[in-house]
C-alpha cells in the first residue's frame, strides 16, 4: 500500500499513529494524520501556515473536539478509519493527476481537504486552504529527494537481470500459528490475510510481511510475488540459475518457480491472475 510514499509521508503516517494514541484514540482519524503532517513535514507546514502559533492553535482546536480518553500504549496497532483510508486513496488519485510517481506529504493534504465534512478539512479550510489553489501550487512541484531512486539492470554477461523480483514476503513454517501469531502481534505486526483455522496467517508491520505457514510448506523461504514469473524464469535460466522447481501453472491460473541459493535457502516467485 506505501510503495509509492516517500520517506516523510511513511513517517506521517507513523507520527498520525502515535497522535492517536496519546489521544487515547481506538483509531487514526483525519485530525491525527493532520497532526502528523505538522510534525513531520515543517517546510510545507511553513507554507500553508503562517506561524507555529496556528499549529498549536490546530492541536488546541483538536482537543477541544476530541473526549478525554486514557493514552493508549503505541505498539498497539490502530486502524484507520474509513474516512482516513479515502484520504489516503484520495491521496494516490492527486499524485497521478499532478503525474506525479511519488506520494508525498503535500498529495496527502489534497486527499485531507477532498474529505470535506471531516475534521481535518474544517480546520485547513477555515485557515484560508483551498483545494483548486493547492493543487495549482502542486502543479509545478519538483518530485521529493527522498524517494529511493531505481536501480539501473545489472548486466550478467550479455543478459540485463532487473533486481526487483516483485512484492517481499517471508515464508516462515512454525509449530503452531496461533502461539506464532500471538508472538509477532507483540512485536507490532498485525494480522493482514489468512485464517488460524487453515494453517496460515500472514502478519505485517509496515511493509515487512511474514507469512506463518503451520503445514503448507517444508522449509523457509523468501517469497517475491506479483511479477511476471514467465520472463523472471526465462532470465534466470538464461543466467545458468538452475530450478529446484521448474516454472509451472496451478489450476487457479498462478505461475510459479523456486531455486535454492548457493547455501540452501529456498526462494519462491510467483504471481497469480489479477497480481500487478
Amino acid at each position: 500500500m506505501f510503495e509509492r510514499y516517500t520517506e516523510k509521508a511513511r513517517r506521517t503516517i507513523f507520527f498520525a499513529r502515535h497522535e492517536a494514541s496519546n489521544f487515547g484514540s481506538p483509531f487514526i482519524e483525519t485530525e491525527h494524520l493532520l497532526l502528523g503532517l505538522l510534525h513531520e513535514d515543517q517546510a510545507l507546514t511553513k507554507r500553508l501556515l503562517d506561524s507555529h502559533a496556528s499549529i498549536a492553535s490546530i492541536r488546541g482546536q483538536i482537543e477541544q473536539h476530541t473526549p478525554a480518553r486514557e493514552k493508549i500504549s503505541t505498539p498497539v496497532d490502530l486502524p484507520l478509519t474509513q474516512e482516513c483510508r479515502r484520504v489516503l486513496a484520495y491521496a494516490a488519485e492527486e499524485a497521478n493527476l499532478l503525474k506525479h510517481d511519488h506520494i508525498g506529504t503535500e498529495h496527502l493534504v489534497l486527499g485531507l481537504l477532498r474529505e470535506d465534512k471531516s475534521l481535518a478539512a474544517k480546520i485547513l479550510t477555515e485557515r484560508g486552504m483551498g483545494l483548486k489553489a493547492m493543487r495549482k501550487e502542486l502543479r509545478h512541484t519538483v518530485p521529493p529527494q527522498d524517494l529511493p531512486k531505481p536501480e539501473p539492470p545489472r548486466h550478467i554477461g550479455s543478459l540485463k537481470i532487473w533486481t526487483t523480483l516483485g512484492r517481499f514476503e517471508l515464508a516462515l513454517k512454525v509449530a503452531d500459528v496461533n502461539v506464532s501469531l500471538a508472538f509477532y502481534m507483540k512485536l507490532g505486526f498485525h494480522c493482514a490475510g489468512g485464517d488460524p483455522e487453515d494453517g496460515v496467517v500472514v502478519v505485517q508491520n509496515g511493509t515487512c510481511r511474514i507469512a506463518l505457514h503451520q503445514e503448507h510448506i517444508t522449509e523457509n523461504s523468501l517469497n517475491f510475488r506479483g511479477k511476471d514469473v514467465s520472463v523472471i524464469a526465462g532470465q534466470l535460466q538464461a543466467a545458468g540459475v538452475e530450478f529446484t522447481k521448474p516454472p509451472f501453472t496451478g489450476p487457479d491460473g498462478g505461475t510459479a518457480v523456486l531455486v535454492h541459493d548457493p547455501d540452501g535457502n529456498a526462494i519462491y516467485l510467483d504471481s497469480h491472475p489479477g497480481e500487478a
